[in-house]
């Protein structure tokens, strides 16, 4: 009985061992998977703070480019008139069109800026979120190859074994 407790308590010791170290590795990968949902979780919320802010930025300018718009309108008809034009006349009639058709291709350009501001955020922060599920798997697949080295049947019967 003396030589099966002197021999298995190295092995016994070795075991413990594995089994904190499968412990361990445990819970370094659910640390890691918590720790890349948060970040993923903060990642989104910054890209709805951000498009937000893009859409606020971007009403404001609307509106700025708009009020311009109507001052420069008010501005020329009023240039107009004091040198005794009517907007009646078609040489006036044709400068405000090319105006107003200036400000909707300003617009259409502000449009396109906008869009893609906010698809380039979109994929910022889409391959953010990819890095941290490619860190979760990493640290998976770690966790894996860990739990794999060692089996509970193959060194449990080698517990008893003599030698």
């Amino acid at each position: 009985m003396g030589g099966i407790v002197t021999s298995g308590a190295p092995k016994l010791a070795s075991a413990l061992n594995e089994i904190m170290q499968q412990k361990s590795a445990q819970k370094s990968y659910r640390a890691a998977a918590e720790k890349a949902s948060q970040q993923a979780q903060l990642l989104q919320q910054k890209k709805e703070e951000q498009s937000e802010s893009l859409l606020r930025s971007e009403a404001e300018k609307r509106r700025q480019r708009y009020q311009q718009y109507l001052q420069q309108a008010r501005e020329q008809k009023a240039a107009f008139a004091a040198a005794g034009l009517t907007t009646q006349s078609a040489t006036i009639e044709k400068r405000l069109q090319n105006q107003a058709l200036q400000e909707t291709l300003d617009e259409h350009q502000a449009d396109q800026n906008f869009a893609q501001a906010l698809e380039q955020t979109r994929q910022q922060t889409a391959q953010q979120i990819r890095d941290l599920q490619t860190q979760v798997e990493t640290a998976h697949q770690n966790y894996r190859q860990s739990k794999n080295g060692w089996k509970l049947g193959s060194k449990f019967v080698s517990f008893f074994s003599r030698g």
